[in-house]
Formats: C-alpha cells, structure tokens, sequence
C-alpha cells in the first residue's frame, strides 16, 4: 500500500487544520488512474486540486483542529514520504487545537491519542 499524508491549513478568523492519509494505489485503481503512483509530491497536490472530492469523505480524515492563527493563509501539503511528513506537520498546531466539527465525537474526545499514534505510525 502506498500511502500519503495530507497536511491541510486554512485560515480565516480561525485557522482549520485536518490531517487526511489516503491509500494511494486504492484510488488509482478506483479512479483507474495508474500514473497518480508515479507522481511526486507536487503533482500529487495539483491532481488534488482537482479531485477535491477525495478529502470530502470521512474515510481519509485522521483529524480536524480549530486554533488561533493569522488570517487569510491558505495552504495544503502533500507528503508521500512518512519521514518528511513527520518532520514537516505542524504538530504544534494540531496539539493544542480543538476538534474541528467534522470529527466524529468519538475521535474529537480522542484527538491527542490519533495525533500520537500518527506520529508513531511515521516513526517506524
């Protein structure tokens, strides 16, 4: 299974963080689009941009924040390597925000825990 890590921020008044894993060969096969597994990191985020509709479902959302932040900041990164996603997330953000509203209540009352078993999953 080849698997990426979204990392996506958008701020407004608040700033929304969500962290989305996607199986990658699953939607080629799916979307029988083969070349999405031989796509770097910045193509993946352009063919993102336009299949938006992958990240709408619950499946792919691992967890959902609300935190203070500057406004008007936009930013979605893609990271098909667990090493560089590990390094790169702003996990700061996503430990001391509070669940978005798109987290189940199960997973919202469990956000610190989904966060450290992310970051354990990226380690090994």
């Amino acid at each position: 299974m080849k698997t990426i890590y979204i990392e996506r921020w958008e701020c407004v008044r608040s700033s929304y963080g969500k962290l989305y894993k996607l199986d990658l060969e699953k939607i080629a096969e799916e979307e029988m689009y083969p070349e999405l597994l031989e796509m770097d990191n910045e193509e993946l985020t352009e063919w993102l941009e336009d299949n938006d509709d992958l990240l709408c479902e619950p499946e792919p959302l691992v967890a959902s924040v609300c935190c203070e932040s500057d406004p008007d900041h936009y930013e979605r990164t893609v990271y098909s390597n667990p090493k560089e996603a590990l390094k790169s997330i702003e996990w700061q953000g996503f430990n001391r925000g509070y669940p978005g509203n798109d987290m189940s209540p199960d997973d919202a009352q469990n956000l610190h825990s989904i966060i450290k078993n992310l970051k354990k999953e990226l380690e090994e």
